[in-house]
Parts: structure tokens; sequence; C-alpha cells
């Protein structure tokens, strides 16, 4: 049986009524100390605290994303001087990255470089080149 008909109408209006009344306390609570020199000294101490035990977890991350931060940074640098075919070339290992990960929505790189002053045949790679 699903969960939802566990509950009658009634029930689940009561249960979201308590759930946006909870969360309306919560939300004035914390505005109300949010300012406060005592909730501001308490929460660095947290983070510095959550930082510190986690220290790893952020290194590994950096260390998984550095790959990919590295060939989107490439990918802007030779789009901005309008040469992405030399960053292709130059760093295909790199192009494969951002495909990987999705990086390009339309799957075309050569997408994002057309302008308004030139037409969209113009934004393909020529083989010629």
């Amino acid at each position: 049986m699903d969960e939802l008909h566990l509950y009658t109408d009634e029930e689940l209006a009561n249960i979201l009524t308590q759930y946006k009344k909870q969360r309306k306390r919560v939300k004035d609570n914390y505005e109300k100390i949010k300012d406060t020199d005592d909730w501001k000294q308490r929460n660095r101490t947290n983070a510095k605290t959550y930082y510190h035990k986690h220290k790893h977890e952020f290194r590994e991350r950096y260390k998984e994303d550095a790959e990919f931060n590295r060939a989107r940074s490439s990918y802007y640098y030779y789009k901005k001087q309008n040469r992405l075919q030399d960053f292709m070339i130059k760093y295909p290992g790199r192009m494969e990255t951002l495909i990987n990960r999705d990086y390009f929505r339309d799957q075309n790189p050569f997408l994002s470089t057309v302008t308004p002053d030139n037409d969209s045949s113009s934004a393909e790679p020529s083989s010629s080149e």
C-alpha cells in the first residue's frame, strides 16, 4: 500500500501546517540571533571544527576536480582568444574531460563562440586549417 494513502486529507493538511509553522519558527529564531556576537563566535568555531574534521574530504574533492577545473580554465582562455580549434588540437584530453563531464549542454563547444556578426556556418572548424 502506498504511504500517502495511510493519511486522510485532513491529516495531511495538518502535517503540512505543522511543518510550515515549524519552518517559520526556525527562520524567525535565526533572524533574531544571527547578528549577535555570541552566535557569530559559535558559528565560526563550529565551521573551523567541521573543516578540520573533514579536511581530507576537501583535499580529495579538490584533487578530483583539479583536472576538470584546469580543462575548463583552458577552454575559456582559448574561447576568449577565439582559438578553440587550437585548444582541441593542443589539449584533446582536456576537451574529452569537459565532454565526459557533460560540460557542454549541446555537446558542441563551437556553438558558444558564435557572435551576432558571424553566421553559424563559420562557427564550425574548417578542415582546411
